[in-house]
């Protein structure tokens, strides 16, 4: 989000809206919900270390109180995260969207919901950047009718605006919905404030069958459902032996090297060029290694598949100066902070402007990738690669060379996470990736499935 400065106060509200059940049977649980988040530390959630107030509503009936407390939270000085989870309904007689409250009937909606335009009319005051709107909603049939008609296109109405909106058909939960439950547990691993955790979040949560994913584009489509997890091996892998697991670094394959970091003379000025055929990705140049890898490769390993450089992303606006030179600038000079933080705000923008699949938002999901890379948060880095490699897959084939090198690159990333904890919480999803590259050398999956394997044994 924003810079820190002197006498600035964070601020986050949470509200818990009305429950959302099918058949009598729930299907979210906004209590359980804030409940989740509230195990984060404050400061993560904003990712910020400015002194953060947290405020919770849970039960508010009148919309009323819940549009004074937003009131109270937009004149914070600070950055402000707005998180709510509720039922989206739609007033039968304005056809306007509103989010329902404890005691909100279908006759009663005018009366006892919180209006949409209500949150965009209190938050789209604040300076630019500072305010995040997360959702992990339910959207009844009406509501999803008008989704549909191109106002999902106008929530955010300027706002960032991340998160979920789910079907009524959506299935039965007993506690925190998916969404909200990754977002918690990634939050409290402090690997980075929500706006940043929301795509990964996408991909690993096991989200229902048609759920709109936020910020849309216009012609954005329901979110494919994400690959099972790996299923577990049928016989026990050999185990690798333990010296070979503290080889040197030096000893992992090309094969299985990410991609070059962010390079000056790959960043496209802004200026509108006539479009060219991609070209081969040069040479990978030496670089530092981390002194103490945590899986073995062997040095027979295959040389990586060949890439094609992806088209430039897309700038925003026009006439607008490049921002990657300055990024990476700032990546070289080790202000790593302040390099992810800029990559975030231009791919929020890309992704208001372009949407979540767009070509342009994967290729900035794959520049903060490689922004982690350098910055030696390799745990982090994975998780952005496994969350490129889903998403191209949705759009591209699975011999895609752009997809092969997501694989790759996450599958590196991951072997250099030096927590035995953080590692085997991605191992799964790094798997799972791995398993829907056939074209990728199969020594990429059997070495993740045995470092895997090593590290589920390893005493917690």
């Amino acid at each position: 989000m924003s810079t820190q400065g002197a006498g600035r106060r964070g601020h986050v509200l949470m509200l818990a809206g009305d429950t959302a059940t099918h058949r009598r049977r729930p299907q979210l649980l906004p209590s359980h919900n804030l409940a989740a988040l509230a195990t984060a530390p404050a400061q993560a959630l904003l990712g910020t270390t400015d002194p953060t107030d947290v405020a919770m509503l849970d039960g508010a009936r009148d919309p009323h109180l819940v549009r004074a407390r937003l009131q109270m939270a937009a004149d914070t000085s600070g950055d402000l995260l707005v998180y709510l989870s509720a039922r989206l309904v739609v007033d039968r007689t304005s056809h306007a969207l509103h989010l329902a409250l404890p005691g909100t009937t279908r006759p009663t909606v005018r009366y006892t919901a919180l209006p949409w335009d209500w949150l965009r009319t209190e938050l789209r005051n604040r300076p630019p950047m500072t305010t995040t709107l997360a959702v992990d909603l339910v959207a009844e049939p009406q509501a999803v009718s008008v989704l549909a008609a191109g106002e999902a296109e106008r929530l955010a109405a300027g706002l960032t605006l991340v998160g979920v909106i789910s079907p009524s058909t959506a299935p039965t939960v007993t506690g925190p919905s998916p969404y909200t439950r990754h977002l918690a547990q990634r939050l409290r691993q402090g690997e980075g404030p929500v706006a940043q955790l929301h795509p990964q979040v996408v991909a690993a949560a096991d989200l229902p069958a048609d759920t709109l994913v936020l910020p849309v584009a216009p012609q954005q489509a329901a979110l494919p459902a994400p690959p099972p997890p790996a299923p577990p091996p049928t016989s026990r892998t050999q185990m690798l032996p333990r010296r070979r697991l503290e080889a040197d670094a030096d000893d992992v394959a090309p094969g299985l090297e990410s991609r070059p970091a962010l390079d000056p003379a790959l960043l496209p000025s802004a200026a509108p060029a006539p479009t060219r055929p991609p070209a081969p990705e040069p040479a990978l140049a030496p670089e530092s290694r981390a002194p103490h890898p945590t899986v073995p490769v062997s040095p027979t390993a295959p040389a990586p598949v060949p890439a094609q450089r992806p088209a430039a992303p897309a700038e925003p606006g026009t006439g607008q100066q490049d921002p990657r030179p300055r990024i990476h600038a700032l990546a070289q000079a080790g202000r790593h902070r302040e390099a992810a933080r800029e990559a975030q705000m231009w791919e929020q923008h890309v992704l208001q402007t372009c949407g979540i699949d767009s070509p342009q938002a994967t290729q900035w999901l794959e520049i903060r990738a490689d922004l982690a890379k350098m910055a030696t948060d390799f745990t982090l880095a994975t998780h952005l690669w496994i969350a490129a490699g889903r998403t191209r897959l949705a759009h591209q084939a699975t011999d895609a060379p752009e997809v092969l090198t997501a694989g790759q690159s996450a599958h590196y990333c991951w072997t250099h996470i030096q927590d035995p904890a953080k590692a085997r919480d991605c191992g799964p999803d790094l798997i799972s990736l791995l398993r829907t590259l056939p074209a990728l050398d199969r020594r990429h999956l059997s070495m993740a499935q045995q470092r895997l394997e090593y590290l589920q044994q390893m005493p917690r």
